[in-house]
């Protein structure tokens, strides 16, 4: 699974890492969740009052911006504008083999029973990047079938009395 180049640590840091072929940016919180707080940085001068805070970076990728929830084996793939947060308005899609494929991957990686990932498509290269992993989804968006509370409670109920037995 391809990720954008990151950057971390202070600005002074990071300075010395960038170059003018590595913007545009997204200068992304450490802490938080659902997009608050991101902004697009498209050369070092535009990072102000920043100095002693640790930074994260990655870089900008043009392209579809996917958000792609599962809850078990059932995967939802939901087109979303960039830059917007999980609450925005979204349109469902077709999950394409390619995205499939990555969420299989990342939820045995993991052993995860549901969660989400943030995919983009890079326009000129059709590469998927994962540049989000949704660190606990509010499923805000779900346009599948069903109640996603009811489908996750019972996925974890299911996985308990495995382990149970």
């Amino acid at each position: 699974m391809l990720g954008p180049k990151w950057y971390y640590g202070t600005l002074d840091v990071v300075k010395k890492s960038l170059r003018k072929k590595d913007f545009p940016l997204i200068l992304k919180p450490i802490e938080g969740s659902g997009s608050k707080g991101i902004r697009v940085i498209n050369k070092i001068g535009e990072i102000k009052n920043e100095q002693d805070n640790i930074l994260y970076f990655e870089k900008f990728i043009e392209g579809t911006h996917y958000l792609v929830y599962f809850i078990g084996e059932e995967i939802c793939v939901l087109e979303k504008l960039p830059l917007k947060n999980e609450h925005s308005k979204m349109i469902k899609r077709e999950t394409t083999n390619t995205l499939k494929d990555i969420i299989i991957r990342w939820k045995n990686k993991y052993t995860l029973l549901f969660g989400h990932l943030d995919i983009v498509i890079e326009d000129n290269s059709n590469k998927h990047f994962v540049v989000d992993t949704g660190s606990f989804p509010e499923f805000t968006n779900w346009k599948c079938s069903g109640d996603p509370v009811s489908k996750i409670g019972n996925i974890i109920l299911t996985e308990f009395k495995k382990q149970k037995r």
